[in-house]
C-alpha cells in the first residue's frame, strides 16, 4: 500500500491536534483497523509541509503488550489462588485443627482418660486461652479422682476395722431404725438372743422382741430429748421365746437438719 492515497480526513484531523507528529488508530485502505505513526518532514521552506505515516495492524502492533497482559492476568490469577490456599491453610492449622484436637481431647477426658491434656497452642487468643482452661479442668478432675480413690481407700479401711470391731467385740452391738427395722447386729447379740443367722433377726421387728412394749416407748421418748441413754434395763424375748434381762445404752445417730434416722446400742446381759 506503498504511495497509495486514502481518506485523509481523520489523519489530518489528529495532525492538527498533535502539531504535526503522533500517532493514531484509523481503518486502513483495506479496511483492516491500523495503528499509525505518522511525522512531519521539512524538505525546504520554499516547499510545502510533507507527512510521513506508517500503519500497523493494531493485533501485530498490540501482540506484544496483550501477550504482556494475558501474562500478568494469569500471574495474578495464580497469586490469588496461591494466596486463597495459604489462607485456608494458615485458618486449618490456627484455627480448624486446633478446634478438632480440643474435641478429641474432651472426648478421651469424657471416656475416663484424665490425664488427657491438649498442647499449648502458641499466642494469646482465644483458642490459646481455650487450650489452657481445658488442661486446667483435667488437672482438677484427676486431682478429684485421686482424692476420690484415697477418700474411697479409707473408708474401706475404717469400715473393716469398724467390722472388725463389731464382729469381735464380746457385747451385743445392733443397729435399728426408729421404726424397728433391725439393720445390724453383731454374733454376741445373736448368741444373747439365740438367734441362728442374721437373716433370722433382721426378719423380725425390734418393737415384738421387747416383753414389754412401753419399755420401748419410754426409750424412744427418752431419746427425743438427749443424744444417748445409758444403762436402760429392760426384758427382751429370745428366739426360743424365754425372757432374759438387759441393760440398754443406746445412741441416736440424726442427719444435719436433725432428723432421726437410726438407734445404735450395746446389750449387756444381765
Amino acid at each position: 500500500l506503498l504511495g497509495e492515497r486514502m481518506d485523509a480526513q481523520s489523519v489530518f484531523s489528529a495532525i492538527l491536534k498533535q502539531g504535526g507528529s503522533g500517532s493514531l488508530e484509523s481503518p486502513g485502505l483495506d479496511g483492516v483497523l491500523r495503528l499509525f505513526a505518522f511525522n512531519r518532514l521539512r524538505v525546504s521552506q520554499q516547499t510545502a509541509d510533507t507527512f510521513l505515516l506508517v500503519g500497523v495492524p493494531t493485533d501485530i502492533a498490540y501482540a506484544g503488550a496483550n501477550q504482556m497482559l494475558q501474562s500478568n492476568l494469569i500471574g495474578i490469577a495464580l497469586a490469588s489462588i496461591l494466596a486463597l490456599f495459604a489462607t485456608w491453610m494458615i485458618g486449618h492449622l490456627a484455627i480448624v485443627r486446633p478446634v478438632y484436637s480440643l474435641i478429641a481431647a474432651t472426648r478421651r477426658l469424657a471416656s475416663g482418660k484424665l490425664d488427657e491434656r491438649v498442647k499449648q497452642l502458641n499466642g494469646r487468643g482465644e483458642l490459646s486461652q481455650l487450650g489452657s482452661a481445658f488442661n486446667d479442668m483435667a488437672s482438677a478432675l484427676e486431682k478429684h479422682e485421686l482424692e476420690m480413690r484415697h477418700t474411697h481407700a479409707a473408708l474401706q479401711e475404717s469400715e473393716q476395722r469398724y467390722r472388725t470391731v463389731f464382729e469381735d467385740v464380746p457385747v451385743g452391738l445392733y443397729r435399728t431404725t426408729p421404726d424397728g427395722e433391725i439393720l445390724d447386729a453383731n454374733p454376741a447379740l445373736l448368741e444373747m438372743f439365740a438367734y441362728p443367722d442374721l437373716d433370722t433377726i433382721r426378719a423380725v421387728n425390734a418393737k415384738d422382741i421387747y416383753a414389754s412394749s412401753s419399755d420401748r416407748e419410754h426409750l424412744a421418748a427418752l431419746l427425743e430429748g438427749q443424744e444417748i441413754v445409758r444403762d436402760f434395763e429392760t426384758q427382751f424375748y429370745r428366739y426360743d421365746g424365754s425372757i432374759i434381762w438387759v441393760r440398754d445404752t443406746v445412741r441416736a445417730i440424726r442427719d444435719a437438719q436433725g432428723q432421726l434416722l437410726l438407734y445404735e446400742g450395746s446389750l449387756q446381759d444381765v
